[in-house]
């Protein structure tokens, strides 16, 4: 109740964080959950992707380490729509 009541006082609203990196996913349909567009091992691999500024997938190299073998094209982002 009190945090429910400091944000209405003070106008600030307390978001989830991100899912922790240590989630472990099965497949490509859960990941696609979290980040639809996937997810790049880096900037660089993120914008070879069609269609990069208006469909940019989620930059992260460590969440992308637990998650590269489902990076089926070996192109620096798994999950990839």
């Amino acid at each position: 109740m009190k945090k429910l009541v400091a944000t209405l006082i003070f106008g600030v609203s307390v978001l989830p964080a991100p899912i922790a990196f240590s989630a472990t996913f099965k497949n490509c349909s859960q990941v696609n959950v979290l980040y639809p567009f996937g997810v790049a091992k880096s900037v660089t691999a993120a914008k070879k992707q069609k269609g990069y500024p208006v469909n940019n997938p989620y930059i992260s190299a460590s969440l992308y380490k637990s998650i590269a073998k489902m990076d089926r094209d070996k192109d620096g982002v798994a999950c990839e729509s």
